[in-house]
């Protein structure tokens, strides 16, 4: 038989912020008991009592709050970050001849060794973040495929993990929370095998880069 735990931990998977809230001990669980008593026992079917649902959610606390905790520590101290400026974003749906257009903006960039470009490909499109003085070059290769999307004055925060916690549950999720939860929205995320990209714009790129230092600086 389903418990009231079991229901809850679905319904919090749907509401990461909850979830956040609640690590910080900032949510009156009382109240939340209340608004989602009718909907559990719709659920269960079976009648609740207040009490009961609140009991399960203490119990659901102090597990978010070890989570968030042993999150946290993971990432203490375990990251480089570096930031990028002066890039752009083109997507492009996806052909048959745009691998002929991407070897030609690679081998224009071939001696340059500090161009930026990144290459996301999806079922029905690709996604290319460049740095601002690739972008033209881009432009004219991909000029007879279907552009989708241009957007310009764009940064990225990059973090190189160390390889101790590079397969921790839940590590990417934990440097993207604060940013989510500080209001940043995330253009776009790009990986590597030790390296966590993230895509923003511009004017909150400084704002990222304090969140995500005090979050990796190493304890004291």
């Amino acid at each position: 038989m389903r418990t009231i735990s079991d229901a809850l931990t679905e319904w919090l998977i749907k509401s990461p912020f909850i979830e956040e809230a609640m690590s910080r001990d900032i949510l009156n669980l009382s109240a939340l008991a209340r608004e989602l008593r009718p909907g559990l026992e719709k659920q269960l079917m079976r009648d609740l009592s207040d009490s009961a649902v609140m009991m399960a959610l203490n119990r659901m606390k102090e597990s978010v709050s070890g989570k968030r905790s042993y999150l946290e520590k993971a990432l203490r101290g375990v990251g480089k970050i570096a930031v990028r400026s002066g890039l752009g974003e083109l997507t492009y749906r996806h052909s048959p001849s745009v691998y002929y257009c991407l070897k030609r903006l690679l081998e224009s960039v071939e001696e340059d060794g500090d161009a930026f470009i990144t290459l996301t490909q999806g079922v029905n499109e690709i996604t290319l973040v460049l740095g601002e003085d690739v972008m033209d070059k881009a432009v004219r290769f991909f000029v007879r495929e279907t552009l989708i999307q241009s957007l310009e004055n764009l940064a990225a925060v990059s973090v190189r993990l160390d390889e101790s916690v590079i397969f921790t549950p839940g590590i990417h999720y934990g440097l993207l929370k604060p940013l989510a939860w500080s209001g940043i929205n995330v253009v776009e995320v790009v990986s590597t095998y030790s390296e966590f990209t993230i895509i923003l714009e511009a004017a909150v790129v400084d704002r990222s880069f304090s969140i995500l230092m005090n979050l990796l600086a190493p304890s004291r």
